[in-house]
């Protein structure tokens, strides 16, 4: 009976000495393969430090070239314990060490973010019915202040990305700028910086060519645009959130950096936020509703006439017909009209003949403008459904929205709610190009700058008949 409960117990202490060992080299096996599995991750996301691993694999292997490590076993008395035998094993195990201590690092970062995603996608409603939210599969700084994190994408849309935006920034502490979404691949990547957006960008006219124009800046880069890309654009905004700054400064760049172009400037609040643009040569401001209506119907004319030399001459666009030699020199033209909603809606007494006929042309000019170099920008603070036409907005095809009063008016201009969301902070913007939405600070230029900027441009009136009369003075007004 002894005997056979000694069996016994010899039995189970070698069952579990073979279950520890079993467990140890199952977490050996485990650690090993995570380990590999992020040294093949690195290579191929291109998220391994291949230089600094490099350096430091190269000064390990000249440190145990010079026999250096045995003064350190003798250092420390344990000379006799040197593994001579196990030697190579022992010095190609530490020479490779900045490898697989790298990537046993990634192993703890990628759980501990992985668990960190997973709540935050989970308070952010980003789960599917079995309970999983979206695996990230990388971060990594990609240059400039910009961090990239890659996900996959799972059976969750677009919208769902963005709206989980407000709590990836708060979960992580990070201010994300952009969401790019991969379908063939699944992957959506998060765009994001440590650090805030500017809360204002100087001014600046400088730009490659005379059709560029800077759109604003993002947390640490500038974005810019060009006439060719975005021929026609839509400004709006609330009272107040700088959509007028904006459309100063678009029209200050285009006038310093091109000799030739013309202005048509419509403002139909009265003339007073174009008023700093009278007396410029190749500038038109026009501040009321029947000489509007004059001006569009001349540009229309002119546009139905470009439209048939081009095809008299069989070229595609104005850039095609100027390289013909011999051919009429075309200006490029850019018509602004400043409270798009008083044409649309009706306002400032007009007729119901004078708004059909802006209307109609304003939808030419969008429509057919591009080709013969006539340009429209229409602004607008009253964005309902009514006070933009969707056929000209479908090819206004740059959309700087600033902020919006409601979910209504955000949706009219970028089809989606984020501009009720954006920082009560002037000039802050979302710029709308195709399906992208880019959020960022446009560049600030003051009534007093532009006027110095434009003061050397401007033609002196000599009145020769009458004396000077005393004027009630205009006031500028800048939002």
């Amino acid at each position: 009976m002894q005997d056979r409960t000694n069996n016994k117990n010899q039995s189970s202490q070698l069952g579990g000495m073979e279950d520890t060992l079993w467990n140890f080299f199952e977490s050996v096996g485990k650690s090993l393969f995570l380990i590999s599995k992020e040294i093949v991750l690195g290579i191929t996301h291109q998220t391994m430090p291949f230089v600094n691993i490099a350096i430091g694999c190269l000064g390990l292997f000249i440190f145990f070239k010079c026999d250096w490590d045995q003064y350190i076993w003798l250092i420390f008395n344990g000379g006799e314990y040197y593994p001579q035998k196990t030697y190579g094993f022992y010095r190609w195990f530490f020479v490779s060490s900045p490898l697989w201590v790298w990537a046993m690092g990634q192993v703890f970062s990628r759980r501990k973010l992985e668990n960190r995603m997973d709540s935050i996608f989970s308070t952010a409603g980003l789960k599917d019915r079995n309970g999983r939210t979206p695996k990230p599969l990388f971060d990594r700084y990609i240059g400039d202040g910009i961090y990239l994190m890659r996900v996959k994408r799972g059976p969750f849309p677009m919208e769902q990305y963005y709206k989980a935006k407000a709590y990836i920034e708060s979960g992580l502490g990070i201010y994300v700028d952009d969401f790019k979404e991969d379908r063939n691949g699944g992957i959506v990547d998060i765009i994001y910086s440590r650090s805030p957006m500017p809360s204002q960008v100087h001014f600046s006219s400088n730009t490659d060519y005379e059709l560029q124009f800077l759109v604003g800046s993002t947390r640490s880069t500038p974005v810019a645009s060009d006439l060719m890309q975005t021929p026609h654009l839509l400004v709006a905004g609330q009272t107040g959130s700088g959509k007028s700054t904006f459309i100063r400064g678009l029209i200050t760049s285009f006038y310093q950096n091109s000799d030739s172009m013309e202005f048509s400037l419509i403002d139909l609040k009265g003339g007073l936020e174009f008023q700093l643009f009278e007396n410029l040569k190749r500038v038109k401001v026009i501040p009321n509703i029947e000489r509007a209506t004059k001006e569009l119907k001349d540009v229309q004319m002119e546009l139905e006439r470009r439209m048939k030399l081009l095809k008299e001459n069989g070229a595609k666009d104005l850039e095609d017909l100027k390289s013909m030699e011999d051919k009429e020199e075309l200006k490029r033209k850019l018509v602004v009209v400043d409270e798009a909603a008083e044409i649309f809606l009706g306002g400032h007494h007009a007729t119901t003949g004078e708004l059909a006929i802006a209307r109609k042309a304003i939808s030419q000019i969008a429509r057919q403008g591009r080709a013969v170099g006539v340009h429209l920008v229409m602004a607008t603070q009253r964005p309902d459904a009514k006070a933009i036409d969707p056929q000209v907005k479908t090819n206004l095809t740059g959309i700087i929205c600033f902020q919006m009063p409601n979910n209504v008016s955000s949706m009219t201009v970028i089809d989606s709610g984020r501009a009720t969301h954006l920082s009560d902070i002037p000039g802050r913007a979302l710029w709308k190009v195709g399906g992208k939405l880019t959020e960022l600070q446009t560049p600030y230029l003051t009534i007093d700058n532009a006027k110095s900027r434009l003061s050397k441009y401007k033609s002196k009136k000599i009145n020769t008949t009458k004396p000077k009369q005393k004027s009630i003075k205009s006031f500028d007004m800048e939002v």
